[in-house]
């Protein structure tokens, strides 16, 4: 059996393009075939109007838009929104690169420990990784 085709006309001839299709698209790889979908797609808002919410859930999702319950959590979503923020504020400081520059010296430094059977060292490196990974 022949591989389909993709079903795109070209702008300039008005033919349709004889790729293959991506599987489980209708058109090919220069055509949109490798586009993200769904949850994988950077522009998804919400889903409900999206061709990749299956149908099972999208009762599921219009009563949870309704429930008393989720509303409640307006706070709980302010307080996650603003640590969210506070995280991202971060990012650009440097602050994660240092400190995660800190735990790959206090590793090779444990490691360093290991191999010379140097317990005390060992120890030392060990909180020193605690230390930079709490939370």
């Amino acid at each position: 059996m022949a591989a389909k085709r993709c079903k795109a006309k070209a702008k300039s001839t008005g033919k349709r393009c004889a790729q293959p299709v991506v599987p489980g698209r209708e058109v090919c790889r220069f055509h949109g075939g490798k586009s993200l979908r769904g949850l994988a797609h950077p522009n998804l808002r919400h889903g409900r109007f999206s061709k990749d919410l299956p149908t099972r859930l999208v009762q599921q999702y219009e009563a949870a838009l309704l429930d008393p319950e989720l509303i409640a959590l307006r706070e709980e979503l302010a307080l996650v929104t603003v640590r969210e923020s506070d995280l991202l504020s971060r990012v650009d400081t440097g602050e994660a690169g240092a400190h995660w520059r800190g735990i790959q010296k206090a590793l090779a430094d444990f490691r360093t420990a290991q191999r010379r059977d140097d317990a005390v060292a060992a120890a030392g490196a060990l909180r020193e990784m605690e230390r930079l990974t709490e939370l």
